[in-house]
C-alpha cells in the first residue's frame, strides 16, 4: 500500500512540476506578433500593383462572364485586405499618425467598394470605384512620399 501511495504521490508530484514548468515557458516566452519583411515601397511594388493592374485591364470592357468577374472580385478585395497592412507599417514616423490610418482606412473601403459593385455586377460602379480608388492611393503617395520618389498609379 505504502508503494502504490508513494508512486502516486511521486506521479502527482511529476506532473504538477510538468504544469509549473509550460506554465512559466508559457509567461516566459512572447507571444508571436507581425513583423514588417520590407520597405513599404517594396510591398506596394510585390502585393499591391499586380492587383492594380489586374483591375485596370479587367475594367477596360464590362467584365464577360464568370472568370472575368471572378478575377474583379480577387483584386479588390484582395487590395482592400492588403490595405489592412498598412496600418502596421513601421519605418516614418507619420506611420503612427491619425492622418496615415484614415487614409488607410480610406483606400481599404475603396477597394471593397470595388468589390461589392463586382457582386452587384454593377460595371459603371465597379469603374467608378476604380477611380475613386486610384484618386486614394495617390492622395496618399503624394502626401507621404519625398517629391523625387513619387510613384503615381496610374488608372
Amino acid at each position: 500500500m505504502k508503494t502504490i501511495a508513494g508512486l502516486v504521490l511521486g506521479v502527482s508530484i511529476l506532473i504538477g512540476a510538468a504544469f509549473l514548468t509550460r506554465a512559466t515557458r508559457a509567461e516566459d516566452t512572447p507571444a508571436p506578433v507581425a513583423a514588417q519583411i520590407v520597405e513599404t515601397k517594396e510591398l506596394m511594388k510585390i502585393l499591391f500593383d499586380p492587383q492594380y493592374v489586374l483591375l485596370r485591364d479587367n475594367l477596360r470592357t464590362p467584365p464577360e462572364g464568370r472568370q472575368a468577374l471572378r478575377e474583379l472580385y480577387l483584386a479588390s478585395f484582395t487590395l482592400a485586405e492588403l490595405h489592412n497592412l498598412l496600418f502596421s507599417r513601421e519605418g516614418h514616423e507619420y506611420m503612427a499618425s491619425e492622418e496615415w490610418r484614415t487614409m488607410a482606412s480610406t483606400g481599404r473601403a475603396e477597394a471593397r467598394r470595388v468589390g461589392e459593385a463586382v457582386k452587384a455586377k454593377d460595371y459603371e460602379g465597379m469603374k467608378s470605384g476604380y477611380t475613386a480608388l486610384i484618386e486614394s492611393c495617390n492622395a496618399c503617395h503624394r502626401r507621404f512620399q519625398e517629391p523625387a520618389d513619387l510613384v503615381e498609379v496610374k488608372p
